[in-house]
């Protein structure tokens, strides 16, 4: 995937389309447009493609998230 041209908030989104993962952007340190290339590859492998050519920092969190659950007779 090869995307010229991606405002600094766009990153995230752009991530998490591509690895089916969830992504948030916090902290993002830059402002600007970026020509933005995700190689196929698996997560880990991903992880430091983007440390390495972007210093872009993948951390893996765990959230909580509330779940009601409904039951149909």
């Amino acid at each position: 995937m090869d995307i010229k041209a991606l405002e600094a908030w766009q990153i995230p989104s752009i991530i998490a389309s591509h690895t089916e993962k969830i992504i948030e952007g916090d902290g993002i340190p830059f402002e600007g447009n970026y020509h933005l290339i995700l190689p196929k590859t698996d997560i880990e492998q991903l992880a430091t493609y983007l440390e390495e050519t972007y210093g872009l920092h993948l951390k893996k969190t765990v959230q909580e998230v509330e779940v009601e659950v409904i039951r149909f007779k």
